[in-house]
Order: C-alpha cells, then structure tokens, then sequence
C-alpha cells in the first residue's frame, strides 16, 4: 500500500494505490493520523486500490469517525471495482458519500 497526500486549499486529498488490508492498515492509520493534524476534511481516492479487506474498511471508517468528531467530513473517490463491490456487500455506502469525480467530491465537502 502506498499512499500520497496533497493538500488542496481547505482539503486533503489522499491517492491510495495497492491493497488496504491486515498488513497495510497499520501503516495507513499512522499516516492518516498525521495528516489529520490540520483539521482538514479529506477525500480518500481509491481508483488504484486493488483488494481491501475487512480491516481495511474498518480503518477507513475509523478515519471517517475521527474526522466527524473534529467537525470534518471525509468522501470516498472513485472506488475500483473490487472496491465498489466490498462497498456494496458491506452496506458501506450507507456511512459514505461516494464518488465517481474528485471536483464534484471535492465541491461536496466544501458545501
């Protein structure tokens, strides 16, 4: 898993590429810990992850709940099809907003 961050005005948007599991998630916490220093609302894009897992979803979502607790939102960006269905199977799709263009996240969030 490899993740990149950019700030764009008053959000952060975080590219992750390759798989968010059991022995990636770790990594991606602390990462997202430290972005999540600025107060920002994030959009995660997930065009490029491959496989997510069980513990994968669970960090996004505890990302999303630290970030809801600060007053910040967090959106999810054009999902991988594998991705989209792990979305769909969990029901997911109920606690995130989700979508298929960065702008049209970006503009939500901003809302």
């Amino acid at each position: 898993m490899k993740a990149e961050f950019v700030q764009q005005d008053d959000l952060g948007i975080i590219s992750i590429r390759g798989r968010l599991d059991a022995a990636s998630s770790r990594d991606f916490k602390d990462l997202f810990s430290n972005w999540a220093r600025q107060n920002l609302s994030f959009v995660f894009d997930l065009k490029k992850v491959d496989f997510i897992d069980s513990t994968g979803l669970g960090v996004i979502v505890s990302c999303l709940k630290s970030l809801r607790e600060r007053k910040c939102d967090l959106c999810l960006v054009n999902p991988s099809p594998k991705v989209q269905l792990i979305l769909e199977m969990t029901q997911a799709y109920k606690i995130f907003e989700i979508y298929d263009d960065r702008k049209v996240a970006m503009a939500s969030l901003r809302a």
